[in-house]
């Protein structure tokens, strides 16, 4: 198990040199407008906000939408994931889809590859392109931990406030997000059996052709 490294709150001036060096990896073309209207709020004080905040900047320019002026983004990481970036997710890829990714990532604490989520959906009757599908991971792959080591290709999304952000948008009640469905387990074990039957078939028909 990792070890849990606990930090002071930031003050003002390293929220703000934190806040920048956050802008300059989204590849910002110049400083953005009303920074001193973040880093006076107390939420700026912890760096996980900022980077919450800074990935909903990157998300929008990755869906090609124009992000709320930052005075205007909440001031909480929960709302700022709900109530920011999920609206312009949900306007770019629909509702139904958007919900049904973030579930499907979800359910697995070591998260999604590409390939994963393309066979659950595709097991749910939901056709996507692989261009769709990798815009759409690309899009929530800002606010992905660090629990996948293959991070360029899966996505997970563990943190707390990113969880209780999906629950309220989507799950209302006490529905949990972690929750895996039996019928979405059946479909993945179907996969994983169908992929190791193929795999078989392959290996045996390549020591037949070397006879």
């Amino acid at each position: 198990r990792g070890d849990v490294v606990l930090c002071s709150p930031l003050t003002m001036k390293e929220s703000e040199v934190v806040l920048t060096r956050l802008f300059d990896r989204v590849g910002a073309k110049k400083k953005p407008a009303y920074v001193y209207d973040i880093i006076i709020r107390r939420a700026a004080s912890c760096p996980l906000y900022l980077v919450i905040l800074t990935g909903y900047v990157k998300s929008c320019i990755l869906m090609g939408q124009k992000p709320s002026p930052l005075r205007s983004i909440r001031s909480d990481s929960v709302n700022i994931f709900a109530d920011d970036l999920l609206p312009v997710a949900e306007k770019v890829f629909g509702v139904e889809l958007v919900e049904l990714f973030l579930e499907i990532v979800c359910q697995e604490r070591r998260g999604r590859s590409k390939k994963e989520v393309q066979d659950i959906l595709f097991h749910s009757k939901k056709l996507i392109s692989g261009g769709k599908l990798e815009l759409l991971m690309a899009a929530f792959r800002p606010f992905s931990d660090t629990v996948r080591s293959d991070s360029q290709e899966g996505l997970s999304l563990n943190r707390k406030c990113i969880l209780q952000a999906i629950k309220r948008r989507y799950k209302q009640g006490d529905t949990d997000v972690e929750a895996i469905p039996a019928e979405i387990e059946s479909e993945i074990a179907k996969l994983r059996k169908v992929a190791d039957d193929q795999e078989r078939r392959i290996g045996k028909i390549g020591k037949e052709g070397a006879l």
